[in-house]
């Protein structure tokens, strides 16, 4: 690890499209670029697939040969094409107007959307109408899945300025489906533009392609059929692309010495800053409530005031201020009612008022096992601070590998430690000791840890001391203005122009990181300084100071 240099001021993640960051398949292939907005859209209006066509074929079979059943005088054709539409699930519901009509003439209607449509449709009167929309005999038969096609559709997620729950929760509405229906292989950043694998059991393709006519921020791309859905940890790491912009004091050849240290010697393998939520309130701290299962302790803290983007603050004071979730609810506006965090455990105790453990567990098992994760990962940061202030990198007898076997090869072997759990096998020296007495500061037990495993998604992981850099490439820009557009973004945008003029220094760096190392450590490796979003945040206050006092 570098030491002795100076730190070098620099801002990341002035634009979402500074951080850029590709899922690596498990079998080493970075997921592909992002498509544009435009090219999406072409893309659904090409010919239909085989599996659409063969539905529309299904659909047109269900009809009653229409020339023999007259249509009524006053269902125009109009209204013929809408209804028509409903089969193909480009409306939901039409209403024929029978403002002054005659019950007998009603029913000759009703009869003729029975007929006509074989009972794939339902028809209800209405206040001066009736109401025409899918049978739900139909939408259980259209369930049933086909016994030769793959249970599981895979797709890319492409997403900008949006977290990975969030994300699929607006799918998930969409689709008028559960979040649990989904899988992925791991969870990405939220202030950058991300890629990453998931799957969707039993999905048809067209429908997820339909929707990024409808998503914002969000595209789906690249469509398979797979026999198994993807599960956390079955990937190989993830690539990144990032732009340190206005990096001072500039020199190039320090620059490049920093970045080719970087590259051979690799850095301490910490978990970042953002495993552990942001400045309102601790991640890992929620995680040790769970373990006692203190879930009011847990799911109050998590409800805590704060200063959340869009109506979450309003919702968040509203529910601390009066403690009812139903009015709290109503607060949030758009899919931040249905699709974050706060919305889903606030919907949940808007019906059970004191079940704080249910609410918890109506989050998708990958969510809400951040938490306990997040203690896991605090666990063993310090753990890892106290071995290299005592022992520096080296390794002793009873240290283990990354296979959680006792190292033999002191030289060459490479030495990991255990994440927390309640199979969890320690090394056989002090380091036992050490996550003993962090755990008992903290009032933890190995049993606490047991008796989750199930419901939160707790299992054993030896994570490497050391974690390397693959693949680094760098280039040095130059640019005028703060916010030129130096990397494209989603919908492919990018200040070709104004790259390589003007007075800021910029550097491009693209590397390779295994699954579980953070970028924000990787790159404090270079700057000898904290990337974290709280650093940046007060770098970003600190030159907004210095340009009001001008």
């Amino acid at each position: 690890m570098s030491c002795g240099r100076d730190e070098l001021k620099c801002t990341i993640k002035k634009l979402y499209s500074d951080f850029i960051v590709n899922e690596i398949t498990s079998d080493g292939t970075v997921l592909g670029k992002f498509t544009p907005y435009f090219l999406i859209i072409d893309y659904i209006c090409l010919p239909c697939t085989t599996e659409t066509i063969i539905e529309s074929k299904e659909i047109e079979n269900s009809l009653t040969d229409i020339s023999v059943i007259s249509t009524p005088e006053a269902v125009t054709q109009e209204l013929v094409s809408k209804i028509d539409g409903l089969l193909k699930d480009e409306i939901s519901v039409v209403e024929i107007p029978t403002e002054g009509m005659d019950k007998q003439k009603r029913t000759i209607i009703h009869d003729w959307i029975r007929n006509r449509y074989n009972g794939l449709l339902d028809s209800q009167t209405v206040t001066s109408a009736i109401r025409v929309l899918i049978s739900n005999k139909r939408t259980r038969k259209r369930r049933t899945w086909p016994v030769d096609r793959p249970d599981y559709v895979h797709f890319t997620l492409c997403k900008e300025n949006k977290d990975t729950h969030y994300a699929l929760s607006v799918i998930s509405k969409f689709l008028g489906i559960k979040n649990t229906s989904f899988g992925i292989c791991g969870t990405k950043d939220r202030r950058a533009l991300t890629t990453q694998r998931v799957s969707l059991y039993r999905c048809e393709i067209q429908r997820l392609r339909e929707l990024n006519a409808k998503l914002r921020g969000i595209r789906l791309t690249d469509f398979t059929s797979n026999s198994k859905p993807c599960k956390l940890g079955d990937l190989w790491g993830n690539r990144f692309k990032i732009i340190l912009r206005d990096v001072h004091p500039f020199s190039e050849t320090d620059l490049v010495d920093r970045i080719e240290d970087f590259k051979s010697n690799g850095f301490i393998n910490y978990f970042g800053t953002q495993r552990f939520g942001s400045c309102a309130f601790n991640t890992a701290e929620i995680g040790i409530a769970i373990l006692k299962k203190e879930w009011e302790v847990a799911l109050k803290t998590i409800l805590k005031p704060r200063n959340a983007h869009g109506s979450i603050r309003e919702a968040l004071d509203e529910w601390n201020k009066s403690g009812n979730a139903s009015t709290a609810l109503k607060k949030l506006t758009g899919s931040q009612a249905y699709a974050t965090i706060e919305g889903q455990l606030l919907s949940s105790l808007s019906r059970n008022k004191c079940d704080y453990h249910g609410a918890l567990l109506k989050l998708t098992r990958n969510t809400r096992s951040l938490y306990v994760h997040a203690y896991q990962s605090l666990l063993w940061n310090k753990v890892v601070t106290r071995w290299v202030k005592n022992r520096g990198f080296r390794a002793v007898a009873g240290d283990l590998n990354v296979q959680g076997q006792k190292i033999s090869d002191f030289q060459n072997e490479e030495v990991a430690l255990p994440l927390i759990s309640g199979s969890v096998e320690f090394p056989d020296n002090e380091v036992r000791d050490w996550y003993k007495e962090i755990m008992a500061e903290d009032g933890v037990t190995i049993a606490m840890f047991k008796a989750l495993e199930k419901e939160w998604a707790i299992g054993t992981v030896m994570r490497p001391l050391i974690a390397k850099a693959q693949d680094v490439k760098y280039k040095i820009l130059t640019y005028p203005e703060a916010r030129t557009k130096l990397q494209a973004d989603l919908e492919g945008d990018i200040d070709s122009g104004n790259i390589g003029v003007g007075d800021f220094h910029a550097v491009a760096l693209e590397f390779s990181l295994p699954s579980g190392s953070y970028a924000t450590i990787a790159l404090r490796e270079i700057t000898r300084c904290d990337m974290s979003k709280l650093a940046q945040m007060s770098v970003a206050q600190n030159e907004k100071d210095l340009t009001e006092s001008v």
